[in-house]
């Protein structure tokens, strides 16, 4: 009786992990484009997979 709910929620598991990474691989990064600034830099970078779009670095100024 056990038995099929836990080979149903294995393949549940296993389709829900493969439509994850389907996405995460087939995906615009640039629909998913968030601004970040810390204290040496700034930029963009995509929600889904984490990449850096664009970055700027700031420079040090010397002398102060």
């Amino acid at each position: 009786m056990i038995l099929p709910i836990i080979i149903m929620i294995v393949i549940s598991a296993i389709f829900v992990r493969g439509i994850i990474r389907y996405n995460r691989n087939n995906h615009n990064c640039n629909k998913h484009e968030l601004y970040f600034e810390d204290h040496d830099s700034r930029g963009t970078f995509c929600s889904v997979c984490n990449r850096d779009i664009s970055i700027e670095y700031y420079s040090e100024k010397k002398g102060q």
